[in-house]
């Protein structure tokens, strides 16, 4: 079990108030720690937030980890991240099913949570560049 500090806890809600409730999902974030080049984070509906390590179960982060992640997806802005989340891992930054085509892969949502993150609160329509994927399609690209 994760301790609890009640003023962490405030500041976890207080970061978790500026995502909004559809954006909650899977993210990248700046890595804290240096030793990764990318971090990805799953902040779940309930408002824990996880971090995942492929292949393995996303794990529990202390608050203090967790204020960390919702910082840098917070100043890096929700949908960049979650967007960053898709392209590089090739699932929906939103409900984290596989993308299994281009225009899917370079939005970093499928065809069912695009139109959904679009109406969001924070969205950016500006072209995303993969970290990792070279010639990425941008957001303007269709299906």
């Amino acid at each position: 079990p994760v301790a609890q500090h009640p003023g962490a806890e405030r500041q976890v809600q207080a970061l978790l108030a500026d995502l909004p409730q559809s954006a909650r999902g899977y993210h990248y974030a700046t890595p804290s720690t240096g030793s990764n080049d990318l971090d990805f984070w799953h902040v779940r509906a309930d408002g824990r937030v996880l971090q995942v390590f492929g292949g393995n179960p996303d794990v529990l982060v202390s608050q203090s980890a967790a204020i960390a992640a919702l910082t840098s997806i917070r100043d890096m802005g929700w949908f960049k991240s979650s967007a960053l989340y898709g392209q590089e891992i090739g699932e929906c930054g939103r409900c984290h099913i596989h993308l299994t085509n281009a225009v899917s892969r370079s939005h970093g949502f499928g065809p069912e949570c695009w139109p959904i993150v679009q109406k969001e609160p924070g969205f950016v329509d500006t072209p995303l560049q993969s970290k990792t994927t070279p010639g990425a399609l941008t957001a303007e690209d269709d299906w």
